[in-house]
C-alpha cells in the first residue's frame, strides 16, 4: 500500500496560510486587511497566517520592475506553503495570474475590488474565484451635475499606470456620454512643478476628477494627498475611488468597502476549509451610496437639500 506519512494533532500542518497582494500602497487609509483577517479567522477552525505585500503597480511601467518584483517574491516564499493567495484591484490580480506558476503554482486566487468591466468577457481562469466592485464613474458624475448647475469644465487629474489610464479613459467617456455641455480637459502624468502651473491655469466654473494613486517608494516634496489637499483649496474636487475623503475631496458615488471585504473573507475560508475555487461562483459587486464631506459642502457653499436622498455625509 502506498506510504502515507504520520499525523500529529499539533503539527504546523494544520495552519494555514495566505499571502495578500495589495495593487498599491494606500497606508494612509484603510486598505482593508485587517477586515479582511479577522472575517478568514472567524470563519476557518485552524490558525491562519497572512503575509501581505504591497506591489507599488504604478511602477509596472518602469523596464524590469515586474520581472524582478516576480523573482524577488517567488524567492521569497519558494519552499513556503501558501493556501490561498487575496489579490486587492485589478493589477495584483493580473500581477498574481501572469506569474503564479512562478511564485506560487497551484495555489487557489481569491480577487476583491476588481470591477466587474475588466474580467466581463474573460473566461473565468482555473483555480479563481472573488467578488467584484463596481466603480461608480457616471453615479460621482451625476452628483457633480447634480450639485454644480453652472459647471463648463471637468479636469481630470491623472497618472500614467494601466489601472489609472483605465480610469481616465472611463470619466472621459462618462462626460461625453453624460455632460455633453461640459468641456473635458486631461491632466495626465505631468510633473508636480507643471501639474500644479496647470491647475493655477485653469478656467472658472471647473471641477476636478483627482483620479491619482498614492505611491509609498515615491517621496516628493508634495505627496499626492497634499496635491489634493492644494487642488480641493481652488476647485470642487471629486473621485471615483474613495480614497480620497477626509483630504479635500467633496465626494463621490461609492461601494460599500466593509462587505467587500467580509465577502472576499468569507471565499477564502471555504477554499481554506477545503472548497475549490472553481465550484464557488464569483459574488457580484454591491450597492453604490453617495458619500461627501460635510466640511467642503460648506466651503463649496453646496446646501445638504440639493443632495440626493441616502447620501451619507463624513466630517460633521
Amino acid at each position: 500500500s502506498a506510504w502515507s506519512p504520520p499525523s500529529f494533532a499539533t503539527d504546523v500542518a494544520t495552519e494555514k496560510n495566505v499571502l495578500v497582494l495589495h495593487s498599491f500602497t494606500l497606508r494612509e487609509s484603510d486598505d482593508g486587511t485587517e477586515l479582511l483577517k479577522s472575517t478568514v479567522r472567524s470563519h476557518v477552525s485552524t490558525p491562519v497566517n497572512f503575509q501581505i505585500e504591497y506591489l507599488e503597480s504604478q511602477r509596472f511601467m518602469t523596464k524590469g520592475y515586474e520581472k524582478n518584483l516576480s523573482e524577488t517574491l517567488s524567492r521569497a516564499y519558494r519552499g513556503q506553503k501558501v493556501d490561498a493567495v487575496v489579490v486587492f484591484s485589478y493589477p495584483a490580480l493580473r500581477f498574481a495570474l501572469d506569474h503564479r506558476e512562478q511564485i506560487f503554482p497551484g495555489v487557489p486566487l481569491v480577487f476583491t475590488a476588481v470591477a466587474p468591466d475588466r474580467i466581463r468577457n474573460q473566461k473565468l481562469w482555473r483555480g479563481v474565484t472573488g467578488v467584484t466592485l463596481p466603480v461608480d464613474v457616471r453615479g460621482t458624475l451625476d452628483l457633480v451635475l447634480r450639485l454644480h448647475h453652472n459647471i463648463e469644465n471637468v479636469a481630470v487629474v491623472s497618472g500614467n499606470s494601466e489601472f489609472e489610464q483605465y480610469w481616465l479613459a472611463a470619466t472621459n467617456e462618462e462626460v461625453r456620454l453624460h455632460g455633453p455641455q461640459v468641456k473635458l480637459l486631461n491632466l495626465v502624468g505631468l510633473p508636480q512643478q507643471q501639474l500644479m502651473k496647470q491647475i493655477g491655469e485653469l478656467p472658472p466654473h471647473t471641477v476636478v476628477f483627482f483620479e491619482l494613486i498614492p505611491q509609498d517608494s515615491s517621496q516628493p516634496v508634495l505627496g499626492t494627498f497634499d496635491i489634493l489637499r492644494a487642488i480641493s483649496q481652488r476647485f470642487p474636487t471629486y473621485c471615483i475611488h474613495n480614497y480620497c475623503l477626509n483630504y479635500g475631496a467633496i465626494g463621490g458615488s461609492y461601494p460599500v468597502g466593509d462587505e467587500q471585504r467580509v465577502r472576499a473573507g468569507e471565499l477564502t475560508a471555504r477554499i481554506l476549509s477545503g472548497e475549490l475555487p472553481e465550484n464557488i461562483p464569483v459574488v457580484a459587486g454591491t450597492r453604490v451610496y453617495v458619500s461627501v464631506d460635510w466640511r467642503q459642502l460648506r466651503k463649496w457653499n453646496i446646501p445638504e437639500s440639493a443632495l440626493p436622498p441616502g447620501t451619507v455625509e463624513i466630517g460633521r
